[in-house]
């Protein structure tokens, strides 16, 4: 069983290894991307608007060694927030949750 801390939000992960009876082992690690909330709603506003658009290409061309790197951008997951993390971006634009 596995759980994130609550309020947690960001990418997490755990390393399984599963053993044999002959003692070999296979290992992969297991990514869990927990959003917590709007996808694309940078500043927590609950809206997918022109701030988000702002802190968004703030960070666009950069990988995951550079220090602002921000892993809720690259939707891809492929260590960069590029082109295609863009693209999903824009498909995002103008979403929001209206309370209740």
């Amino acid at each position: 069983h596995y759980r994130v801390g609550d309020g947690f939000l960001g990418v997490d992960h755990f390393v399984y290894t599963v053993r044999d009876q002959q003692g070999k082992t296979a290992s992969a690690v297991v990514r869990l991307r927990a959003t917590g909330g709007l996808l694309g709603d940078f500043d927590g506003d609950d809206q997918v608007g022109f701030g988000d658009f702002l802190a968004f290409v703030a960070r666009f061309g950069l990988r995951s060694s550079d220090l602002n790197y921000d892993e809720r951008m690259d939707f891809n997951e492929d260590g960069e927030i590029g082109f295609p993390d863009f693209l999903r971006f824009i498909g995002l634009f103008g979403a929001g949750q209206t309370g209740g």
